[in-house]
This record gives structure tokens, C-alpha cells and sequence, in this order.
């Protein structure tokens, strides 16, 4: 087995479901059930109101076997139910295909297709009727990535697209969700040298495109340029990961809005200290886009030890 897994991610035959063999594909069926409590279900700074949530889990994820190359899809739901707020009820869903196709032993193809809908937390500063609305605002949302990777002995490179939809659902016409649609197209490309057998330094470069339905243009249109310096490290079974720092300039089509520019970073690390102990370390950093504002700095950090 691969030795760069946490703990919990290690295969344990006595207990793994075997899946359902169909031809060259295994089939894994799951359900959950989850319950939790919230203290402040409308996310209100005043009179506030708790309740508890039931969540029920059903998906199914069908695995390739074969020799070479890889294809896999997966569906699964998130329906929940509140106690008391009946009107905070949701059934979100989603699924996604991707796949490997290996060319070479140098170079391989990834790609992959999502849909997904969702709606909007009560506490999501993206919805600005949040304390007013009856009912959570949904969306669904629409992906695409292809990506192709190649290595020159020392030398490796990572060429990655991506395509993002989101289409917001009006109840009422004064919401105006609608100026909430957009469309995301990104690209990035990695260069590495490999310094060791154990790391290898890349410095990337990436490009985001934001653009609005052409119905509800509010000269938020924009374009992000990014360029970053980081390092994938791999000490086998003991840490392994990347990390990553660099700056990010975000440049709007109307000159009402102004440019943004700041430091961006991103981690992904993990440690095993002992056989049974995994530490990991994950973190991003920087612009991301906003549906309602001009621009959204956002930081997300989170250690985990299992």
C-alpha cells in the first residue's frame, strides 16, 4: 500500500467493503446518518434561535480496476432536516465523473465534470438577504477541469484548465439573485526541478477570468494574475506534501472598482510521528471571487491529528 496515506486513509482488509464487481468496476454503495445542534440557526447578532439538525447521507462511488489508466464517478446527497425550523429544510446533491489516462510513462491526461446543487449558509456573507429571507437561497453549480502533466527526468511541468458555472434560484423577483450568475475560467501552470529524489521546487504561475451573465453586467467582471515559489516534499511515509507562498493582482473591467493585489499561500502537509499518529496541516489564502462585492480576501487553516 501506498505508505503516504494518514492512518485513518490505510486499507484495512478485514474491514474495507469489498464492493460490488461489475466487469472491470467495483461498486460502492454507502449511507450516513448525522445529527448536530445549532446555537444561532439564522446567524442574527439579536434574538437568537437554536435547533437541532438530522442529516441523512446516501451516495454510491463506482471505482475503476484496471491495469492502467482510471475512471471514476460518484453521486451523493445531503438532506437535512431541522427540528423546529422546518423552513431552514434542504436536499442538497451532487455528482462527478473524472478519470486518468496514461500516454506515457512521462505523461498522463486528468480530467473531470461535476454538477452539484447547494444553497446558501445563513451566515455566508456572499448572501446579503440572509436575516430577511424566508427560506435558504439555492444554486447549482456546474465544473470542468482538464489538466496534463509531463516530466524530463529532473524536470516536470503540470498544465491545468478549469471551468466553473453558478446559476442562483430566484422565489421572489426582488431577491435579484440573478446578478449572482457567473461564469469562472481559471488556468495555471506548474514548472518543477526536482533539487533530490525527495523534493522537488516548482514556481507557478495562474490566471482566473470572472464573468457575469451578459442579462446582469455590474462591471464586476474581472481578471486575477497570480505567481507563486514552493516546494513538494516527499520523505516517504514520515512528511509529505507542499507549500507554497506568492501574490495575487486583481484587475476589474470598470474602473469604478478598484484593483486589489496581496500575498497568497497555500499548505498541504502531513506527518506521521509514529505508525498509528498522522499530524496534518492544511491552509489557503487570498482573493477569491465574490458574487456580491468587488473582491473577497479569504483564509481557511486547519490541523488535524488522527
Amino acid at each position: 500500500p501506498d505508505p503516504n496515506v494518514p492512518v485513518t486513509a490505510r486499507p484495512r482488509p478485514d474491514f474495507d467493503p469489498l464492493g460490488i464487481r461489475a466487469g472491470g468496476f467495483l461498486i460502492y454503495p454507502s449511507a450516513g446518518v448525522a445529527a448536530s445542534y445549532d446555537d444561532n440557526v439564522f446567524a442574527t447578532e439579536d434574538d437568537t434561535t437554536d435547533d437541532f439538525i438530522f442529516n441523512f447521507l446516501p451516495g454510491f462511488l463506482i471505482r475503476s480496476n484496471f491495469p492502467r489508466h482510471a475512471i471514476n464517478f460518484s453521486a451523493q446527497a445531503d438532506i437535512g432536516r431541522y427540528v423546529s425550523e422546518t423552513s431552514e429544510n434542504y436536499e442538497d446533491f451532487g455528482a462527478e465523473l473524472n478519470g486518468l489516462l496514461d500516454i506515457t510513462r512521462a505523461n498522463r491526461l486528468t480530467g473531470g465534470i461535476n454538477f452539484a446543487r447547494s444553497h446558501d449558509e445563513r451566515d455566508d456573507p456572499e448572501d446579503l438577504g440572509a436575516d430577511v429571507r424566508e427560506e435558504p437561497v439555492e444554486f447549482y453549480e456546474y465544473g470542468a477541469d482538464l489538466g496534463f502533466q509531463q516530466e524530463f527526468n529532473r524536470l516536470n511541468f503540470n498544465l491545468r484548465g478549469t471551468f466553473d458555472r453558478d446559476d442562483y434560484q430566484e422565489r421572489d423577483p426582488e431577491d435579484n439573485e440573478d446578478l449572482r450568475d457567473r461564469n469562472l475560467y481559471g488556468a495555471r501552470l506548474r514548472s518543477g526541478y526536482f533539487i533530490s529524489p525527495r523534493i522537488n521546487a516548482f514556481l507557478q504561475g495562474g490566471y482566473r477570468r470572472e464573468e457575469r451573465d451578459a442579462s446582469n453586467k455590474s462591471g464586476r467582471d474581472n481578471n486575477v494574475y497570480s505567481a507563486a515559489v514552493g516546494t513538494e516534499i516527499d520523505f516517504t511515509g514520515l512528511l509529505f506534501g507542499e507549500v507554497f507562498a506568492g501574490w495575487s493582482l486583481q484587475e476589474f473591467d470598470e474602473s469604478e472598482f478598484d484593483s486589489e493585489n496581496g500575498f497568497t499561500y497555500g499548505v498541504n502537509l502531513t506527518w506521521n510521528p509514529t505508525r498509528l499518529t498522522s499530524v496534518r496541516l492544511d491552509g489557503t489564502g487570498g482573493f477569491e471571487p465574490s458574487t456580491v462585492g468587488s473582491s473577497r480576501p479569504e483564509n481557511d487553516i486547519g490541523l488535524r491529528v488522527d
